[in-house]
């Protein structure tokens, strides 16, 4: 678990100000585009949409006067994860070609890769051609970018099935 002052990018965040003597009124200034502060509660919340390193002041007050501290608070590359569960069974040789579909929950787009079974498939992008019956193994993978940790990678194994063998009688 992060500390109170750590965020991760793309990920809901919040944190309360603390402080004594009976705050009114609160304020944060310099703060991750993304994040707010409520004047009243002093909630500092919101989604970091940019990393780094930020000196936010916050300010106290109340009828009695004031009170100005400088935090740093640290934006942190975001956590991400694929999306795979397209079925994939009962495919066979000579079936029309497929998109496969996955998705990364950074929107950043996503890489398929041939693992093993290559014989039996054309892999173009995301579009599958089945040359043949066999086991494949496909790998799903997100390589990350300045915001986000590369994501786990999904290994799938899919078997393509012969051909189904149809007979046409010919009434002569």
């Amino acid at each position: 678990r992060d500390s109170a002052l750590v965020a991760r990018y793309g990920t809901e965040y919040s944190y309360q100000i603390t402080a004594s003597k009976g705050p009114t009124d609160f304020n944060a200034t310099n703060l991750p585009p993304g994040l707010t502060v409520d004047y009243s509660t002093g909630i500092i919340s919101g989604e970091a949409n940019a990393t780094g390193s930020f000196n936010v002041d916050v300010t106290v007050s109340n009828s009695s006067g004031m009170d100005i501290e400088t935090l740093t608070l640290q934006v942190l590359r975001g956590r991400q994860s694929i999306v795979f569960d397209q079925n994939l069974a009962g495919l066979r040789y000579g079936t029309a070609p497929l998109d496969l579909n996955a998705s990364a929950t950074s929107g950043l787009p996503i890489s398929f890769h041939v693992v093993s079974g290559a014989q039996a498939v054309d892999l173009n992008g995301t579009r599958i051609t089945f040359k043949g019956p066999g086991m494949i193994g496909i790998r799903v993978t997100q390589t990350g970018d300045g915001n986000w940790f590369p994501a786990e990678p999904i290994l799938r194994q899919i078997q393509i099935g012969k051909a189904e063998l149809v007979a046409k009688a010919h009434n002569q």
